[in-house]
């Protein structure tokens, strides 16, 4: 039994972190504060990339893991080279950069099997460290030799005085008195207040950047093995066969009819009932579907759980084949109810963001089946998903998904009310200056002649110009390289060579 009440002995990541991981530290802090304090662009990915090169530094990896390391880390900061605004830009680039520490640090194989617990307990212990490790170093006495002294004597000065310059900024900025000593100390106090903005930049991009020069997981330990009397769990008597076997005939049944609907009305073009339009009939069935397919893929992975009894029976094998099936038949309905909506009230962000994950859902839906075939586990059907989810991130961060919206809708604006889509000018304003060049070549080539015969033209037209001018007021022409990035470089250029919009080419 274990004694609690003794300190148990200190791990490899519990102990005090050599200086050089601390230099290292330090270095990364100045470098983006040169780089990137104020800006968020090319100085912010370089700021990045020098976190990689610092973990892979302080890892000191065999060649393989240091490749992979830096290649992984690379990889997830290019969409913040197209787009670093974009939220998947970032997530992307957070994940290259804990996968590559880790992968560098020998915590991770790189095996697809681990990747989705890797990054979940890497991400669980990633805030704070900075402080808890520096709290656990500076308390820990049971480290001898020269260097480690010097480096505890530090630590234990650098805690109080580092929290103590902070309760003074917090104070100077909550008590006047306070503030007025110190500009009297710093006659500039332009100066102090950049002085301190870098500092506490320096001091936030320090904690962030740790965690990723010193990887360290969620440890967690398995639960002892009981022995006794056997007793079915509630998993186990859900997952028998004898249960599998009846949801999934009902379940088989249940969702032939619901595919039968949809073979008729969506695929085979039936008529509706009276009172109901294709788009009502598309938009009540596209997101509960959805949620529908999801349940059937968690009782799936319930039923068919490795080394249960069922996972071997052919007959409920080939039932869970029909249910899977029905399934992606499913989400594809649910895919084309979206394209019918749009086809009626037009495209949105939203309306693109879900025709994505409905095809994440069903490239998900096939990785069970594969799952099934090829006797994988569950972990690799988690990891799978999860490289598959970051690989959609990846190609929405890196195309310019608002064009993609602006152009579908100035393509297929027709005049509202023809059973078309509507060209909502509010909504592409909405969008942002990058679909200026998708505004000039509805412009240009006369692509608003159809919204004719009774709309006014000329007024639509002056509307679309109107708004091209204006945005192209929004573009901002910043001369610093820092702020840097390929997809406003493109618009800045394309604005300098097309300054106004085209005129319209007539035939």
């Amino acid at each position: 039994m274990t004694d609690l009440s003794k300190p148990s002995p200190l791990t490899a990541s519990d102990r005090p972190q050599p200086p050089l991981r601390a230099l290292l530290l330090v270095a990364v802090a100045i470098a983006a504060d040169l780089l990137s304090f104020g800006h968020w662009g090319l100085g912010t990915v370089l700021s990045l990339l020098l976190i990689v090169v610092a973990s892979v530094t302080a890892a000191r990896p065999r060649p393989r893991p240091m490749a992979g390391a830096l290649a992984l880390g690379v990889l997830g900061l290019l969409p913040m080279l197209e787009a670093p605004e974009e939220p998947g830009s970032v997530i992307v680039a957070l994940f290259g950069l804990g996968m590559a520490a880790v992968l560098a640090s020998g915590d991770w194989s790189g095996r697809v099997e681990r990747l989705a617990g890797v990054a979940v307990r890497f991400a669980l212990v990633a805030p704070g460290r900075l402080l808890a490790d520096v709290v656990r170093a500076a308390i820990d006495m049971r480290v001898g030799g020269i260097k480690a002294r010097l480096w505890k004597s530090l630590l234990l000065w650098g805690l109080p005085v580092g929290l103590g310059i902070v309760f003074v900024l917090l104070f100077s900025a909550a008590n006047p008195l306070i503030e007025t000593a110190l500009r009297l100390l710093t006659p500039d106090g332009a100066k102090l207040d950049q002085a301190i903005a870098h500092g506490l930049f320096m001091a936030v991009v320090a904690a962030f950047a740790w965690p990723f020069i010193v990887p360290k997981l969620l440890t967690y330990r398995a639960g002892a093995q009981m022995y006794g009397p056997w007793q079915p769990t509630l998993i186990g008597q859900v997952s028998g066969r004898d249960v599998a076997l009846r949801a999934l005939i009902l379940f088989n049944l249940l969702f032939a009819v619901q595919t039968g609907l949809d073979l008729v009305y969506l695929w085979g073009g039936v008529k509706l009932p009276d009172g109901m339009t294709y788009a009502d009939y598309a938009h009540r069935g596209a997101y509960p579907l959805i949620v529908t397919a999801l349940l059937a893929g968690a009782f799936v992975l319930v039923a068919l759980r490795p080394g249960s009894p069922t996972s071997a029976d052919r007959l409920v094998r080939a039932l869970v084949y029909a249910f899977i099936a029905q399934n992606v038949l499913l989400v594809i309905s649910s895919i084309l109810r979206l394209d019918l909506y749009v086809d009626v009230y037009g495209l949105t962000r939203l309306r693109l963001a879900a025709g994505l994950w409905m095809g994440l859902v069903a490239l998900g839906l096939v990785l069970i089946l594969v799952r099934i075939r090829l006797g994988r586990s569950n972990a690799w059907l988690m990891g799978s998903n999860l490289l598959a989810a970051l690989m959609m991130l990846f190609g929405a961060s890196v195309v310019d998904l608002d064009r993609v919206v602006a152009g579908f809708n100035l393509a297929h604006a027709v005049e509202p009310g023809t059973g078309a889509v509507p060209l909502h000018v509010a909504y592409l304003e909405e969008l942002g200056p990058s679909i200026i060049p998708d505004l000039d070549r509805a412009l240009a080539d006369d692509k608003l002649a159809p919204i004719a015969p009774r709309l006014d033209v000329p007024a639509v037209r002056a509307e679309l110009m109107a708004l091209r001018t204006y945005m192209a007021s929004r573009v901002q022409h910043s001369t610093d390289w820092r702020d840097w990035n390929w997809r406003a470089a493109r618009l800045r250029d394309y604005l300098a060579t097309t300054p106004r919009a085209p005129e319209p080419t007539r035939p």
